[in-house]
């Protein structure tokens, strides 16, 4: 269903549009405001409401059931005067949520948000479907001051028409969104032979696998390498490939190829594994794969060492994404490829970015994108990557089984390197314990004059989701509303937001990061041991699915409660990746870089009314999902009839859906916003 705004239809349906704040009184000072949220996730625990099977009691002994607001909401209820209905519909998709609701003018609630859908408020927005938030700064007293203070967020989030017409949600800026994590000990033990000092016999393999992959760093012109010059006339993924009988390899010859180049090529290495691991780590994306290719070879040994016992036919994914629906983090490998960018802001929808140059590029649809899919394709061949994205979207949890379910004797499956958030992904409460960040691949990019650095393409920013107003409410509803919007922009709602309920906090002390010094609510023993219990240790997790905070509603988002769940593996990674005085940090995205390569596109690219007609009704890349389940159908050779079976077929998907036109429209746009 397309969703078509028009200043006739305006007209037509009579919407009437809110020009200035109501009176300051028009709420009596107990009186209770009932206001319906339409807040979207596809996954269904991320609702404000509580949907777990289990009851969550709380630490006075109440207890949240299924249906009731999660505890944030309650106490949101109570210190404003509100009456929340959630009126969303459990696992629906934002644009499908918006696109109905569009359909009967915002009518069915008061609040809509939820991913992605920041530019549709604005596009709505500007048709008068949204309420102006800075036509009633008046009752955003605080939402305006942090604005003042943070003009890039204020930019990021202002129509063409010079109106704000939603609170976006704002990651923890200026820190790394998600780190390269794996198994420490798998790789001392192949590459070693020994697992924290002590020896590691490898058990007997008999798997195989057909090489498909297409090395990147071939023989050539390579400048400021790291390391010496023998690297321009060897590749180790092309040697295990001349190493294969018949174009299969087994895993006692692909280890032997390995060892045997890291020994050539890296003679001052004191162990094999400080190629990948640690302050040492220098590797490729093709030196990785031939790792990869290694660790896919050998599930009886790295089972016994991550189990106690070997796990009879276990499969191991080399490199796997938190959830199948987070599978485009698997595409940020391409950054590795000479520096192919990806997403221009944390945002998987984030297809815009800013090249060497000072353009806006649409990442997915250029030659060298799509080419090199074509690589990818070929980790997926050689089963290198989890199966389980591929195809259409869904959201199975695959770090769960991967890498947390080690004690489950059940379990067949594991996994040995993801790219995801810190804290969870380093709590090891699954029965591992060496899992840390590993320094991202050595690659060079179009600003780097041909040095090799480490470089993450994604961190933490404005995003493009948030909340907005609906006009169709009433003025109470819309005071009601403006004051729920206000309060996480204010001391006491920064925190319920960023750290849940003050019963779960240890009353009078507060935590302070040690990288910047920032302060916040201290998580008590109930809220630690709660977390562990519920959502393996995973803080965020446990905020979001079970008490209702770090919701992606309009707030500022603190790293805080993330630091205080963090391991000593966790800030091992967070010390790893911030570099020190004889190494340098990660390179990593920002709002205020100098390069234009390194800079942060914006979250939202306001389109005019026209542009937005154009786009719409001349293009079909706004729905996009065909196109992204149609390039993951293509990695994973996924039978089906839309589905390209070739790098021409993917280029003629993009031309069928005029991105021609989609880009040209949004350089527009990004023109006007830039100056």
């Amino acid at each position: 269903m397309k969703k078509v705004f028009s200043l006739v239809s305006i007209l037509i349906l009579g919407v009437v549009l809110v020009a200035c704040g109501p009176k300051a009184d028009i709420i009596g000072p107990d009186e209770v405001v009932a206001i319906k949220t339409s807040f979207a996730d596809q996954n269904t625990q991320r609702r404000f409401t509580y949907e777990q099977s289990n009851p969550l009691v709380m630490p006075d002994g109440k207890t949240i059931t299924t249906g009731e607001l999660k505890p944030t909401w309650q106490f949101v209820e109570s210190q404003l005067n509100l009456d929340i209905t959630d009126v969303s519909t459990p696992g629906q998709r934002p644009v499908d949520m918006f696109d109905f609701a569009a359909a009967n003018s915002f009518a069915d609630a008061n609040v809509y948000g939820g991913g992605n859908l920041g530019e549709r408020i604005m596009d709505a927005g500007v048709e008068g479907y949204f309420v102006p938030l800075n036509d009633h700064w008046d009752r955003l007293p605080n939402f305006k001051k942090y604005l003042d203070a943070n003009p890039l967020v204020s930019e990021s989030i202002t129509a063409w028409d010079g109106n704000i017409y939603h609170a976006p949600y704002i990651a923890e800026i200026d820190n790394y969104a998600r780190m390269y994590m794996g198994r420490y000990s798998w790789v001392t033990a192949l590459l070693d032979g020994e697992v924290d000092g002590n020896a590691f016999a490898h058990e007997t393999e008999t798997a195989e696998l057909t090489i498909a992959y297409e090395p990147y760093w071939v023989s050539g012109s390579i400048t400021g390498l790291p390391y010496g010059n023998l690297r321009k006339t060897k590749n180790v993924a092309q040697l295990q490939a001349d190493a294969a009988v018949a174009g299969k390899i087994n895993g006692v010859t692909a280890l032997q190829v390995l060892k045997n180049y890291i020994d050539e090529v890296y003679p001052t290495l004191e162990k094999r594994s400080d190629l990948f691991l640690g302050e040492t780590g220098q590797y490729d994306i093709d030196e990785l794969t031939a790792l990869w290719r290694v660790i896919k070879l050998h599930p009886n040994t790295l089972t016994k060492e991550a189990t106690g016992t070997v796990r009879a036919e276990a499969t191991i994914y080399p490199f796997f994404t938190r959830q199948s629906n987070h599978r485009e983090e698997l595409l940020r490998l391409q950054v590795y490829f000479g520096g192919q960018r990806v997403h221009g802001s944390d945002s998987y929808g984030s297809r815009f970015y800013i090249d060497h140059n000072g353009e806006l590029q649409y990442s997915y649809a250029q030659d060298s994108f799509l080419n090199n899919l074509q690589r990818i394709r070929g980790w997926a061949r050689e089963g290198l990557v989890d199966q389980r994205i591929f195809g259409q979207a869904n959201s199975t949890n695959l770090r769960t089984g991967l890498i947390f379910s080690d004690g489950n004797e059940a379990n067949k499956v594991f996994g040995f390197m993801t790219y995801d958030f810190t804290s969870s992904t380093t709590a090891a409460t699954g029965g591992q314990d060496d899992v840390i960040a590993i320094l991202p691949p050595l690659t060079t990019t179009p600003a780097s004059n041909g040095e090799f650095v480490h470089y993450v393409e994604n961190a933490r920013v404005v995003k493009p989701d948030g909340w907005g107003i609906s006009s169709a409410s009433t003025e109470k509803e819309i005071a009601a509303s403006l004051k729920m919007f206000d309060y996480f922009f204010t001391e006491e709602g920064a925190k319920v937001q960023n750290y849940g309920t003050p019963d779960m906090w240890v009353e009078g002390e507060e935590f302070e990061n040690p990288f910047d010094g920032t302060k916040g609510p201290k998580f008590n023993d109930w809220t630690i041991t709660t977390a562990g219990a519920v959502s393996n240790g995973d803080i965020s997790s446990f905020l979001r699915d079970h008490v209702g905070s770090l919701i992606a509603i309009g707030y500022q988002k603190e790293i805080g409660f993330e630091l205080q769940a963090t391991s000593e593996n966790g800030f091992k990674s967070w010390d790893l990746y911030f570099g020190n005085e004889t190494r340098p940090a990660v390179i990593m995205n920002s709002y205020t870089a100098t390069e234009p390569y390194y800079q942060l596109a914006p979250a939202i690219i306001s389109l005019n009314l026209n542009e937005v007609n154009i786009v719409t009704n001349q293009t079909t890349m706004r729905a996009d999902t065909q196109l992204v389940d149609n390039i993951f159908g293509f990695i994973g050779d996924v039978d089906g009839e839309d589905v390209p079976k070739d790098v021409a077929g993917l280029k003629a998907m993009f031309t069928t859906a005029n991105v021609a036109t989609y880009v040209e429209i949004y350089r527009t746009a990004y023109a006007r916003i830039s100056g």
